[in-house]
């Protein structure tokens, strides 16, 4: 199966709804026949803890493995660590898949993925039914 790696911001973020809003976006890709990669539930087991070396490096292993590494962007405010991977994902010549809430501004981001996906409500995901 296909590895999807999720990119996303995590600080300062609702923590509760941001883990059910990846487990609703995992649950699809995994109803379209693929694997997800989600940080936070991998290496942090949901956890708050601190984002180390070595988690670092094996995050950016994953995202090596992945066939698409796809953003989920529903803030305005970007994280640092959402665009190293987003920059690396591109650097490898990954297949970009963006998917923004509508009102954000993202020039860079939308020039630079392969596939760019405005959406009012999380449910859309469920439009997505191939790369």
């Amino acid at each position: 199966m296909p590895q999807i790696f999720i990119s996303y911001k995590y600080s300062w973020m609702d923590k509760i709804e941001l883990r059910k809003d990846l487990e609703f976006i995992s649950s699809h890709f995994k109803s379209i026949w693929y694997s997800t990669y989600i940080v936070t539930k991998e290496l942090q087991k949901w956890q708050e803890v601190e984002f180390t070396q070595e988690m670092i490096e094996e995050s950016l292993e994953e995202l090596k493995k992945s066939e698409i590494f796809f953003c989920y962007i529903k803030t305005q405010e970007k994280s640092e660590w959402m665009l190293v991977e987003f920059g690396y994902a591109k650097a490898i010549n990954k297949k970009i898949v963006v998917f923004c809430k509508k009102w954000i501004e993202t020039f860079f981001v939308k020039k630079l993925a392969n596939t760019y996906i405005e959406y009012e409500d999380l449910n859309e995901i469920t439009n997505i039914t191939n790369f």
